[in-house]
């Protein structure tokens, strides 16, 4: 069952669903059998779309945030994770970003982030949150042993680091990955 809160969320995205789009959508981000997005569920939706809906719900609670990117549809999983994005970016609080990172990584690691668009739509951003660790190779790392989207995370966090001048990160996580075998 819902919160009123995502209830509302999943009502202004259902408003905006296209059959058509989503059947695209369905092909594009390869949710066949055996594909990396096996299962996913498109409400056919463009992302400026999700992304205003997104904007006019950025205060939402982080039990909603929750919630709702753990929808099946992936269009509220991506407007729960811009919810995310925006609030991290208007924390004026060290607490709450710590609070709005740690979320990002629970839904990584549950598989609520599956999909290389809803990696490269979120992890640069707060890839900001590691410019203060003394072994920001290391963390990203061990974050890189965990399921492909954890991995994907791991080398697109590295985007706040090259914003910082900062490229070392980047060099040794792309040679770290070199060699991986997936394609993303």
């Amino acid at each position: 069952m819902s919160s009123p809160a995502s209830q509302t969320v999943l009502t202004a995205l259902g408003k905006l669903a296209n059959r058509d789009l989503a059947g695209f959508q369905q092909r594009y981000f390869k949710t066949g059998k055996g594909e990396y997005g096996e299962g996913d569920v498109f409400l056919g939706i463009k992302v400026p779309q999700v992304r205003a809906v997104a904007k006019s719900f950025r205060h939402l609670e982080l039990s909603d945030i929750k919630e709702l990117a753990q929808n099946k549809y992936h269009e509220a999983r991506f407007a729960a994770l811009a919810i995310l994005v925006l609030q991290y970016k208007a924390a004026k609080q060290q607490p709450t970003k710590d609070q709005l990172f740690s979320l990002y990584l629970e839904l990584l690691k549950e598989g609520a982030v599956n999909n290389w668009d809803l990696v490269d739509a979120t992890a640069p951003y707060l890839g900001v949150q590691l410019l203060k660790l003394q072994d920001p190779v290391g963390y990203l790392k061990d974050l890189g042993k965990g399921n492909l989207w954890e991995q994907r995370a791991a080398i697109m966090l590295t985007w706040a680091f090259i914003k910082a001048g900062k490229l070392e990160p980047t060099f040794q996580m792309s040679e770290h990955f070199l060699t991986h075998p997936h394609d993303l």
